[in-house]
């Protein structure tokens, strides 16, 4: 008589960056309540900003200052995280400057240059992070300190939170179609839909809607909206 085969129980963990330390938290969820079961140690220079790509079941860590990423990955019965692969990104690596996140698009993977140094988007190849070099979109000062983009409805949403000198006057958030548009300003400034004034950092996509997450608004820190082919919709405070 044949044994049936056990399903192997997956277990679901949960990463945190710890950005001062230089380290990774890793969590697991136990009935409601977040127990901190691993940390990992020197993972670059203020580790930034952490996706989890089903396709390739990998958490991918972003070094802010050092140009980095970190490939993590769990055996599917086990909590337990190993750091499988450290990729050094030029030319980011190559330069001092805080560069905020990092976008993967299909066979794509796009980072936001931050500041200082020469400001651009970089699109790098998902597979090779290598970047060509018709694949660097230069973008203007007054963008020059971008946090992050998002891709939605053929259009690309930047969220900035300085220009290249530093100021958080100019936190913004822009749409373009054609990121060799950037170069000229030839983009669109949306944030007038986020009455506010303070500084977007993140979007994030939960259930085909978009929340921001916002600072230096004192008492508030959280939007949620909709994106359609016609821009930005239906737009509330939730936090």
């Amino acid at each position: 008589m044949r044994k049936k085969c056990q399903p192997i129980l997956t277990i679901s963990v949960y990463l945190a960056d710890d950005t001062e330390g230089n380290r990774i938290l890793v969590f697991e969820k136990k009935e409601g309540v977040f127990y901190h079961t691993q940390t990992l140690d020197m993972v670059g220079n203020r580790p930034h900003y952490i996706v989890y790509d089903a396709p390739t079941d990998t958490f991918y860590v972003w070094s802010s200052m050092s140009g980095e990423m970190f490939l993590c990955r769990h055996d599917p019965g086990d909590s337990h995280m190993y750091l499988t692969k450290h990729i050094s990104v030029r030319p980011l690596s190559e330069r001092d400057a805080y560069v905020r996140s990092f976008t993967i698009d299909g066979d794509d993977i796009y980072f936001v240059s931050g500041i200082p140094g020469s400001p651009a988007i970089l699109r790098a190849d998902f597979r090779t992070f290598a970047i060509g070099t018709d694949d660097i979109y230069p973008v203007p000062d007054e963008i020059a300190g971008m946090v992050q983009l998002t891709i939605a409805e053929g259009n690309y949403y930047i969220t900035v939170s300085t220009d290249l000198a530093g100021s958080q006057d100019a936190a913004t958030i822009i749409r373009v179609k054609d990121l060799n548009d950037l170069a000229d300003g030839k983009y669109e400034d949306i944030y007038q839909n986020f009455i506010g004034g303070g500084t977007p950092y993140y979007i994030t996509e939960i259930d085909n809607s978009y929340y921001l997450t916002e600072h230096r608004i004192p008492g508030h820190g959280v939007w949620k909206f909709d994106i359609t082919q016609d821009g930005v919709a239906n737009v509330e405070s939730v936090y």
